[in-house]
């Protein structure tokens, strides 16, 4: 009873948040914003998943994954209660079938069947939050928004990673490692490259760029699999950059719509 009241606090507070006076447009970023975090959040459970159940960085990785899986909830609760679309209602209870499925497969002891399965329900969700995310982007009267689609990718690197290490040596997780290596190696030249950058941003992108240059060397090599310790310590190195280089394109955003207002 007392965890639920806090839920229902913790949607009152973003209720107030999401819609405090601002333009449609904004609240449906806002939306997408939420889904494509749930994307990153649930790449984020199973790589902390595999971590945790491989005996590497157990305590941090088992923390993460708890934190991770009450994100997801917060943000599902939200999308929830703000979608009035059926075709997404449908999909997000598709999603939370799926992660009921998926934290209660976790209960269960480990085993590569068990790993496997959760792997795949995790695709399943990526795909529906995908569809969700498609859905509310066309309901945009504009597109210039940053998609936050940086932490996803390097999650998905990380998680591959360990997957292989962990003994699930599917030539298919070397295809999608390399694959996803080359998106976000594009999608950070793009950011770097970005006319509209900070000089703050352009200090973080510099870190971002520089560790890149490194850390993905470590995911390319995936056949040796010997380094998982320094890829998870590396990978939430990256993942912080990321977010507050995220920020810090919000916040200048804001800046730029205050302004607006105030000239209208």
């Amino acid at each position: 009873m007392k965890k639920t009241i806090q839920m229902l606090v913790i949607l009152l507070l973003n209720i107030s948040i999401l819609y405090s006076a601002e333009p449609t447009n904004i609240d449906n970023e806002k939306l997408i914003r939420y889904a494509m975090q749930e994307r990153y959040l649930m790449q984020k459970i199973v790589k902390d998943y595999m971590y945790k159940s491989n005996g590497i960085a157990v305590t941090k990785a088992h923390n993460d994954m708890l934190e991770a899986f009450k994100e997801f909830d917060k943000k599902q609760m939200i999308l929830n209660g703000f979608i009035n679309d059926v075709k997404i209602k449908n999909l997000l209870l598709f999603i939370h079938s799926n992660r009921e499925d998926i934290a209660n497969t976790m209960k269960k002891p480990y085993s590569t069947d068990n790993a496997q399965e959760i792997i795949d329900m995790a695709e399943v969700i990526s795909e529906g939050e995908q569809s969700i995310i498609s859905r509310l982007t066309k309901k945009l009267k504009s597109k210039h928004f940053l998609p936050e689609n940086q932490r996803y990718l390097t999650m998905q690197v990380a998680k591959y990673y360990i997957v292989y290490a962990s003994g699930i040596k599917d030539k298919n997780t070397i295809s999608a490692m390399n694959s996803v290596v080359n998106k976000l190696g594009k999608l950070i030249e793009e950011m770097k490259n970005d006319q509209d950058n900070t000089p703050k941003m352009n200090q973080i992108m510099d870190k971002i760029d520089r560790d890149w240059k490194i850390i993905s060397k470590f995911y390319l090599d995936i056949k040796e699999g010997d380094l998982p310790l320094i890829v998870y310590d590396t990978t939430s190195k990256l993942d912080e950059q990321f977010y507050r280089y995220n920020q810090e394109h919000l916040m200048e955003k804001n800046k730029l719509l205050a302004k607006i207002e105030e000239l209208k």
